[in-house]
């Protein structure tokens, strides 16, 4: 009797868990791939969404130590596909030690980012993973680096000069941009071994005014995680300032604005993955403030991760420079740990969500790790 009662228990069980796992996880998976289908046929049949350029008038900016803000969205038809949007540019290459992409001199947006390690299958021979996109295609996602403040300034409409047609890992690059005002801008962008970019703004004040400028970094992105969240993984919005990290939601992020004041003690925002990150890292030793918000226009939404400095005065004939860090890779624990041991990045580490008890689960990834790479095998790493 007991041994037909475990049996029948068992047979329970064993049914309620498979209509439980097609209620709470493949019904509403098919529910999302249907809605995301929708959404990409209604984009290639109808317009796609440009973000714009922070503006002072739109009164989301103050260069005393605000936040860009978005500009109203430029409707834009989609006509082509993501390649053909690359190779009609006219690009830098970016050829890093474990990353390849084109920065488009128009408006020299972080838009055609791929990792050279990594593909989006198990297949060796797919494609490698597109971690960033044109504001033109598809799921546009990209980033920038600008400044706020007197005067006309460089845009996403904005076309640089460059001395290189090639940034490498052992060759940075060097952009200028002359307004025609006495105001020149100067950008140098180099690149680490691994999926850290340097960003150094330069201008130079050439009129017989002085002018008061601030710089910014932004990161755009369109449509938010693909699939149902995972309970036990943040993925969305993120940033690291005086009160340690905080971590937004996208739905959350539907529905509330979140600003923060100046921060003095380092940090940086961006938006995490499951496997993959795209931060912003000020520099470390300045003050400055973020802005995550969030849009939704043409049936789709839109989330927005912006930083500011404080604005400094540039008396005529003298420069200002600013620099900043971009990452846009791979979370890898011991390259996040190198970050925020030697690169000094405020809790950069903390960009992989180990849960509340991380003082027990980085341990055991650290031994599940450290038997894999023993043995090979990741079945017999767990058995260890």
């Amino acid at each position: 009797m007991e041994d037909n009662r475990n049996f029948i228990l068992a047979i329970v069980l064993t049914i309620g868990i498979l209509f439980g796992w097609d209620f709470f996880y493949g019904a509403p998976k098919r529910a999302v791939q249907q809605i995301e289908a929708a959404k990409i046929e209604e984009a290639q049949k109808d317009q796609q969404f440009e973000a714009g350029t922070p503006d002072m008038a739109s009164g989301q900016i103050e260069v005393s130590g605000g936040i860009p803000g978005m500009a109203p969205a430029v409707i834009k038809e989609i006509t082509e596909g993501r390649s053909d949007v690359i190779n009609e540019r006219n690009n830098v290459l970016i050829d890093g030690d474990r990353i390849k992409g084109t920065i488009n001199l128009k408006g020299l947006r972080f838009d055609d980012i791929s990792l050279k390690d990594y593909r989006q299958t198990v297949d060796k021979n797919s494609d490698n993973v597109n971690l960033l996109n044109p504001s033109v295609a598809i799921k546009a996602y990209f980033a920038d680096f600008g400044w706020i403040g007197d005067g006309t300034k460089p845009d996403s409409n904005s076309i640089w000069n460059t001395n290189s047609r090639t940034l490498t890992s052992d060759s940075p690059i060097f952009f200028t941009w002359d307004n025609g005002e006495g105001l020149l801008f100067s950008r140098e962008v180099s690149i680490d071994e691994n999926y850290m970019f340097t960003v150094k703004q330069r201008v130079e004040n050439n009129s017989t005014e002085a002018v008061t400028m601030a710089t910014y970094g932004r990161i755009y992105r369109e449509g938010g995680i693909e699939g149902p969240a995972m309970f036990i993984l943040h993925q969305g919005p993120l940033r690291v300032g005086d009160e340690g990290k905080e971590e937004i939601t996208f739905k959350d992020l539907q529905e509330e604005v979140f600003e923060k004041e100046e921060v003095t003690e380092g940090g940086w925002v961006g938006i995490t993955d499951k496997y993959w990150l795209v931060a912003l890292v000020p520099d470390q030793d300045k003050k400055f403030v973020t802005n995550i918000s969030h849009t939704a226009q043409n049936g789709g939404d839109q989330f927005h991760v912006n930083f500011a400095t404080k604005g400094a005065a540039i008396a005529p004939g003298a420069s200002i420079e600013k620099t900043s860090r971009f990452f846009a890779g791979a979370k890898e624990v011991d390259l996040l740990d190198y970050y925020t041991e030697v690169g000094g990045i405020k809790m950069f580490d903390y960009a992989i969500d180990w849960g509340w008890l991380h003082f027990i689960t980085k341990p055991i990834y650290i031994g599940l790790d450290f038997f894999y790479h023993l043995v090979g095998n990741f079945g017999i790493a767990i058995l260890l």
